[in-house]
């Protein structure tokens, strides 16, 4: 079964929040491709793989407090 658009979204929006809030970093990980490459342009910085972006997510000295995110995604 091919999943819709919104699907997709609102589960990587679900596993965002789970990873930044409660530190469950396995069912984001799990959404990303092999091959992840992000780029940040402003800061000319490449990230490769999964692992490198998972240990800047465990290591953001500006993480959000647990509850101070109401909310992620506003449901029409």
């Amino acid at each position: 079964m091919v999943s819709s658009n919104r699907e997709v979204i609102e589960r990587h929006a679900a596993a965002l929040a789970d990873a930044v809030l409660g530190g469950a970093y396995g069912p984001l990980d799990a959404l990303r491709h092999p091959d992840f490459i992000e780029d940040w342009p402003q800061s000319r910085e490449h990230i490769r793989g999964n692992a490198n972006m998972r240990a800047i997510d465990e290591h953001r000295p500006n993480k959000p407090a647990a509850g101070s995110v109401e909310h992620l995604i506003r449901k029409r």
